[in-house]
């Protein structure tokens, strides 16, 4: 077992920003401990008084078992009457014994915002994950105006730990500068469809692909929003249209075959879901939004559909089709 830390300085980003390393964390977890799924909620947040000043909110991403821990600490100088610092630290928890991972950003008020890990494990796997922060964080962002595309990571981050509220802002920040950011676009309408604004999601997820026609995730997400309806037919089209662009793509095979499935086109269906388990993305990729790892849920559909000679064997859960 290893046990190292590592630390990157300056570090663009604003003071309580934790999604960035909750989603860095979940990415790189998996080669530490391979059955590492917490429960994609979060908890309740609480807020307590600092002991030098200041508040500490902390809050959880998973369930009592499993998940990460978030601690956010703003200091406050009480005798200068100003802001002393920022401190997130996040902290996976679950794990086999002796082994870990930990992020912490810091800004002081004398210093500039470093970002460090310190992880725990076989010598390989700790290895790997120092290269991938490396890479990650190693992107230096100026502070000064917006930076569109810094934004769009973090945007991108919280989606994927379903950060709904983080996700809002932060779109609708990128759209007050590029009203016709395809990618902004996309995830506001994600965040309406969350909030149960349904209609309103697909035209902003419809709007998106106006700006950017090869935005296959929006795509994947108009397919998505459209199967749980039970459109079948418009999401079995809008999943095609996202493969013309990404033909391998591993997410977008296995949503067509679901929704080809529960159209009664058993033989594409079972085809589909051979495409995406051929295609399936290795446990070291990091997701995009689009990024679920569907590997399990594509052997199980493949063995519904040949143990049934070809019949119509929907999952029980799934909601009959409408068009």
């Amino acid at each position: 077992m290893n046990t190292q830390t590592r630390r990157k300085q300056p570090y663009w980003a604003d003071d309580g920003d934790y999604v960035t390393l909750v989603d860095f964390a979940l990415q790189m977890v998996p080669l530490l401990d391979s059955e590492f799924r917490p429960l994609a909620v979060w908890s309740e947040k609480t807020t307590e008084a600092a002991p030098r000043g200041g508040d500490v909110t902390c809050f959880v991403y998973g369930d009592a078992e499993r998940g990460v821990k978030v601690q956010h600490t703003r200091h406050h100088d009480t005798k200068a009457h100003d802001d002393a610092g920022d401190e997130v630290l996040i902290a996976c928890f679950g794990l086999p014994e002796r082994t870990s991972l930990e992020l912490r950003a810091v800004r002081s008020s004398h210093h500039r915002r470093f970002v460090e890990i310190q992880v725990a494990g076989p010598d390989n796997a700790v290895n790997h994950i120092l290269e991938r922060f490396d890479s990650h964080f190693e992107r230096e962002r100026s502070p000064g105006g917006i930076d569109i595309s810094g934004f769009i990571e973090t945007t991108r981050a919280a989606a994927r730990v379903r950060a709904w509220r983080v996700v809002e802002t932060n779109a609708l920040e990128v759209l007050k500068h590029d009203e016709q950011n395809s990618e902004a676009l996309m995830y506001l309408g994600l965040v309406k469809a969350a909030q149960g604004f349904e209609p309103e999601g697909e035209n902003l997820l419809l709007a998106s692909l106006t700006f950017n026609p090869r935005n296959h995730n929006a795509y994947y997400n108009l397919g998505f929003l459209a199967l749980q309806q039970g459109r079948c037919m418009f999401a079995s089209d809008a999943f095609r249209h996202g493969l013309t662009i990404d033909p391998a793509n591993h997410s977008l095979l296995f949503q067509l075959g679901r929704a080809l499935e529960r159209l009664g086109m058993t033989k594409e269906a079972l085809e589909s879901y051979q495409q995406a388990l051929l295609h399936s993305p290795k446990p070291n990729q990091g997701w995009d939004i689009t990024g679920m790892n569907f590997a399990e849920d594509s052997r199980r559909a493949i063995e519904r559909l040949e143990s049934s000679s070809g019949s119509k064997t929907p999952d029980s859960e799934e909601r009959s089709c409408t068009d």
